[in-house]
């Protein structure tokens, strides 16, 4: 079973913000009838408690077409929902299982992985109104190899993302890791989803430059606190740590989105003067290009 409901940082709806920082608690704090979010145990195909969440485990973006078309039928086909006049958040996170098997299926290269992801996008633009789409983009998954420590990890890494564990795999994944993030970018910047007045994608970009955070920087030992056992999936101080890092990054305009979470991210209040989500339309002439701030860990 999955902890749908509280190891998920966007989706995970048990308990309240204190007790469970997510996403969807945080949005909740602003919006007492906030629908979709997960509760308890299960996965994506138990209802209700899986809301409108439809990720799942080791899920590539082969599984993105269908998860939308489910997601858009779900949503529609709730009692609860006003599909015309209810605002909608979709959250699209995909691409780093890509890259843990490219090297093994030429259908998850970078160019297969953003045809996929533009159909998809193209998909909810058609159909799904009043909705602000989120893709968080890649991050840099050949950090796995400073995360080699002992044998349950290696071996974890090695059957979970073996074209990235492998030292000399870990080098040849970090180009097309960029070339990933670059694709992502550039498909979004196009302007191809600003066409409409009640539809847009934003990519949040919190994680894109995440490094294995080191306890020690002299020595290069890993801290693992927001790391879970597997030495692969976040614990829960990293689903809190990601999640503040993704509800902060609403906040902040396109073109100057922290990349990489503090171990010590909160969740901030939205700025008085400035209290909606930042997208490429309303941030302005900075939307045009990512300006990335200086890593927490090196």
């Amino acid at each position: 079973a999955e902890y749908m409901g509280n190891l998920s940082f966007i989706m995970g709806g048990d308990g309240d913000l204190g007790s469970n920082p997510t996403l969807a608690n945080a949005l909740r704090l602003f919006n007492a009838h906030l629908i979709g979010y997960s509760t308890g145990l299960g996965d994506s195909r138990q209802l209700p408690e899986a809301g409108f969440n439809v990720a799942k485990v080791a899920a590539t973006s082969k599984d993105l077409l269908s998860q939308v078309e489910t997601l858009i039928y779900r949503v529609y086909d709730d009692k609860r929902v006003d599909w015309q006049h209810n605002w909608k958040m979709v959250n699209i996170f995909i691409g780093n299982n890509d890259l843990c098997h490219f090297c093994r299926d030429q259908e998850l290269s970078a160019k297969s992985f953003i045809r996929r992801l533009r159909m998809a996008l193209d998909i909810l633009q058609r159909k799904m109104p009043r909705t602000i789409v989120n893709v968080v983009n890649v991050y840099r998954m050949e950090e796995l190899i400073h995360m080699n420590l002992g044998p349950v990890c290696t071996a974890m890494h090695r059957f979970l993302c073996p074209c990235v564990s492998y030292p000399g795999n870990a080098t040849r994944a970090a180009p097309v890791r960029e070339a990933f993030q670059t694709k992502i970018d550039e498909l979004v910047a196009s302007g191809r989803y600003d066409s409409k007045p009640d539809f847009t994608v934003v990519v949040q970009q919190f994680v894109r430059d995440f490094r294995a955070p080191r306890a020690d920087p002299h020595t290069g030992l890993v801290n693992l606190d927001i790391i879970a056992p597997d030495c692969f999936h976040l614990s829960r101080q990293g689903h809190a740590v990601v999640a503040a890092a993704f509800w902060n990054g609403l906040f902040e305009k396109v073109g100057h989105k922290t990349t990489a979470p503090a171990p010590e991210s909160e969740f901030h209040c939205p700025p008085a003067h400035s209290a909606f989500i930042k997208t490429r339309v309303n941030s302005g002439k900075s939307a045009g290009a990512l300006v990335v701030p200086p890593h927490y860990a090196h």
